[in-house]
């Protein structure tokens, strides 16, 4: 404890020797002599005695005098009120406060203090309440002299009674296992202060005491008399019964599975807190309208998370910090939306995120380092996807386009979004001394999980030679090449069994201004014979006239 004066040391002492916090006032302060207790105005100031001027909120409960507030009740004093070497007459307050006020007063204005943390576990209204105040009256006389003020003003509008709980002893002995008699309960209750009402060959009635806020049910009793009788005596059950629910959730082996393809990948499982902060929800990835906690712990944890990206990416933050820059994260978990039909409800989405701050490859004596860009995250989405039998994929340019990101695109199967991948600028890797890009990617897994195809087919390997085709076209700037490689897709037969975009130009001076030259590779297979040139040249001549009469196409 840190000493102050006589008297603050005297009630700082009979707090940690009664476990009920007390206040002192300097009396000859205190406006009209007159205490009030009410609730703070919106926005009310209040300066507390670390020297800081606090802005309230209308769940803070104040002690007053007849002018303005002198204390933040069950917290913290007041600066104006304070006991100091000048004091002549002292104001003793000893009181009990609704734990749940305190607590929402204390985490609103990040204020916990030793007189905070045990309103907020609840303190003895009665006996403990009263003595406190007269043990410190004692103290104060003993080591400061003076006189003491006869009798006491007493404001008890609604008295806390003990709380009559029964206990069953077949249920003791059901949870326990063991066999204790009734007498042997009734003298444990009576040592600890428990009053015991009645008693039968069945039950035992008792009241809890007020110094006992954590006696409220009979499993609460039950745990005193075992607490006391003694755990060891509990014997061991070598053998284990359970049951089992005859319907698994078939969400879990699908959540598992992917659990193990990223492990694979070269991922480390992330589990972060659900709760966050306003900024961090509002920078969710998904535009979702953020959902506010109505009694937050902090200012750091007063929302849920609207996506998976903002907590990997603070632990991406703390590994840089910390100097480790080859960092691979996902998180399967569940985020949160405000559902915009509903005033009281929220959506919950089952997701999958993902972060990456690395090589492709470890570090290898045969190998230069090649840092894991968006292309890179996007072959491992895709080989990911296979895996999962969707194939029908398309990543586009999206409308939201938070500002931190150099690439940001869509990801579709058909017409159904599954999720979203991106890059960020090098002006985020400069920040935060990153020496590799960080690519993110976040996927809907409750849409995946209806997507996916459980059953594979096996297709033998065609024994026959293939053909391969480069073809190199002339297109507008703002073409996609995944609208072109369907294209070609489409109209490249049953023989060709891929297609790799494997060059991109632009350059303003070489090419007509605003188009960009692309390179594909095309190859050609059959599983019945072996190909012959003409075969390739019909197919790649249908793919020539697609390409210049539906899209513009030069070729080059």
């Amino acid at each position: 404890m840190r000493p102050v004066n006589n008297v603050v040391d005297a009630s700082n002492y009979v707090l940690h020797e009664t476990g009920h916090p007390l206040h002192t006032f300097d009396y000859d302060k205190l406006a009209e002599h007159r205490i009030i207790v009410r609730y703070a105005e919106e926005g009310e100031t209040f300066e507390t005695l670390d020297h800081k001027e606090r802005t309230l909120s209308r769940n803070v409960l104040l002690i007053c005098d007849g002018k303005k507030p002198v204390a933040m009740a069950g917290v913290m004093g007041g600066l104006d009120s304070e006991i100091s070497d000048n004091t002549v007459n002292v104001l003793i307050e000893s009181a009990y406060f609704d734990p749940p006020t305190i607590r929402k007063g204390s985490k609103q204005q990040l204020l916990s203090t030793d007189s905070s943390k045990r309103f907020e576990r609840g303190t003895d209204p009665n006996a403990n309440c009263v003595y406190a105040q007269d043990r410190l009256a004692s103290l104060i006389l003993e080591l400061a002299g003076g006189n003491c003020a006869k009798g006491m003003i007493d404001v008890y509008p609604k008295k806390i009674e003990p709380l009559p709980i029964t206990m069953r002893f077949d249920r003791l002995k059901k949870i326990t296992s063991l066999d204790i008699s009734p007498e042997t309960c009734r003298t444990i209750f009576e040592s600890l202060d428990i009053s015991v009402q009645s008693m039968d060959d069945q039950t035992i009635n008792v009241l809890a005491p007020t110094f006992r806020p954590d006696l409220e049910r009979e499993i609460d009793l039950i745990e005193e008399i075992v607490r006391i009788y003694g755990l060891n005596k509990i014997q061991a059950n070598s053998r284990l019964q359970f049951s089992m629910s005859e319907t698994v959730d078939p969400l879990n082996p699908f959540l598992n599975r992917i659990r193990e393809i990223f492990v694979g990948f070269g991922f480390h499982e992330a589990i972060s807190n659900s709760l966050v902060s306003q900024d961090m929800a509002n920078a969710g990835i998904w535009g979702y309208a953020p959902v506010p906690l109505m009694n937050p712990l902090s200012i750091d944890m007063n929302y849920l998370r609207t996506d998976l990206i903002q907590p990997l990416l603070h632990n991406l933050k703390l590994n840089a910090a910390r100097k480790r820059q080859h960092v691979r994260l996902f998180e399967i978990g569940r985020v949160m939306e405000k559902d915009p039909l509903s005033e009281t409800t929220v959506r919950e989405h089952q997701n999958l995120g993902v972060i990456m701050c690395s090589d492709m490859w470890d570090l290898h004596w045969l190998r230069s380092p090649a840092p894991a860009d968006f292309f890179f995250g996007k072959g491992m989405l895709m080989r990911f996807l296979d895996n999962m039998g969707i194939t029908d994929i398309s990543l586009n340019n999206t409308d939201f386009h938070p500002d931190p990101y150099r690439i940001f695109m869509d990801i579709t199967s058909g017409k159904i979004q599954i999720g979203k991948i991106g890059e960020y600028q090098p002006e985020f890797l400069n920040k935060y001394q990153l020496e590799y890009p960080v690519v993110i990617l976040e996927l809907k897994l409750d849409v995946i999980f209806e997507l996916r195809k459980e059953v594979f087919k096996y297709k033998p390997v065609s024994p026959f030679p293939s053909m391969t085709r480069d073809i190199s076209i002339v297109v507008d700037k703002n073409m996609e090449s995944e609208t072109l490689m369907k294209e070609i897709h489409q109209k490249g037969s049953k023989f060709l069994k891929d297609v790799v975009v494997y060059d991109q130009f632009m350059d303003d001076r070489k090419l007509t201004p605003g188009k960009k030259a692309l390179s594909y590779r095309l190859w050609f297979q059959s599983d019945e014979r072996t190909l012959e040139d003409q075969d390739v040249d019909r197919i790649m001549e249908k793919i020539f006239n697609i390409l210049i009469r539906k899209y513009g196409a030069q070729l080059r």
